[in-house]
């Protein structure tokens, strides 16, 4: 199964992660607050753990200037009642052109499903229990959602809107100074981020979190704050060696904040389990 949960993790994390690591002030708190929450069992008083990491992100959103009143502003526009739409003769209306599509559609069908039965089988086999019916629902549920005209039509628009301005726009651009910008849906940066060091970043990433969900809190101080020493000369989530100090050209400082943020945080855990008694966890296998 190795290669399955492999594909597993890069679709379900690896795009949000690089989310977080665009922007690692405002995301890694947050982040450890999740896994803390739903792996560490760490109780967040009444309130939900995701409504607490939501706060949290919010919270630095707004002090790191992430989030932009004018946006909210032009959010707030779309707040208002649309009424239901049933298009049921629309459905229709289109079946003779999808004839020549017919054989792929039905044989492509036929290998997603029987995909979906063999992977509930070697989840079984493995240990995990997923019921087979709920599982090929969830499957096809989701392929409905994707063929809704407003999903599609959406992902129609932001593949030919991207591709029409780029090539009227492209040519006029510095590429060493602003194709970044111009990559929309992916933060480019955080790829980057995320790729420098690799090897020690998912080292350190994969200790923290295990100390994490193991609520071993002065451990995960001391990685969380090598991480960040690493992090200060550029040795990991970063393309270059030095100080990594400016804010226009280094994200080594940012990064170096973010894991002393997660320092601080695990200190406060630390002190709050040993007042209040918090049973630590086996360490993980």
């Amino acid at each position: 199964l190795s290669s399955i949960s492999g594909i597993g993790l890069v679709y379900l994390t690896l795009g949000k992660f690089i989310d977080i690591a665009a922007m690692p002030i405002v995301g890694y708190l947050p982040f450890a607050i999740i896994i803390t929450g739903y792996f560490g069992k760490v109780k967040y008083g009444p309130i939900p753990v995701g409504i607490v990491a939501m706060l949290a992100g919010t919270a630095l959103a707004w002090a790191t200037s992430a989030n932009m009143g004018e946006n909210v502003r032009d959010a707030a526009k779309l707040v208002r009642w649309y009424p239901p739409v049933f298009p049921v003769g629309n459905m229709f209306r289109n079946m003779a052109k999808i004839s020549p599509y017919i054989s792929t559609t039905i044989s492509t069908a036929i290998s997603i499903a029987v995909g979906t039965i063999q992977c509930v089988e070697s989840a079984r086999r493995a240990g995990d229990f997923y019921p087979t019916r709920e599982s090929m629902f969830a499957d096809g549920f989701a392929f409905l959602l994707g063929i809704l005209p407003v999903v599609a039509e959406w992902g129609q628009g932001t593949i030919v809107s991207g591709i029409s301005s780029a090539y009227q726009s492209i040519a006029n651009q510095s590429f060493t100074d602003e194709i970044k910008e111009g990559i929309a849906g992916f933060h480019y940066n955080g790829l980057v981020s995320f790729a420098g060091g690799s090897l020690l970043q998912c080292i350190f990433l994969t200790v923290i979190m295990m100390h994490m969900i193991d609520r071993k809190w002065l451990p995960a101080v001391f990685w969380s704050v090598l991480a960040a020493v690493f992090a200060f000369f550029g040795l990991i989530n970063s393309s270059a060696v030095g100080v990594l100090y400016r804010e226009n050209e280094d994200t080594g400082w940012k990064f170096t904040t973010a894991f002393g943020m997660l320092a601080v945080l695990f200190l406060l855990f630390e002190f709050l389990q040993r007042r209040t008694g918090w049973k630590s966890q086996k360490l993980s296998q």
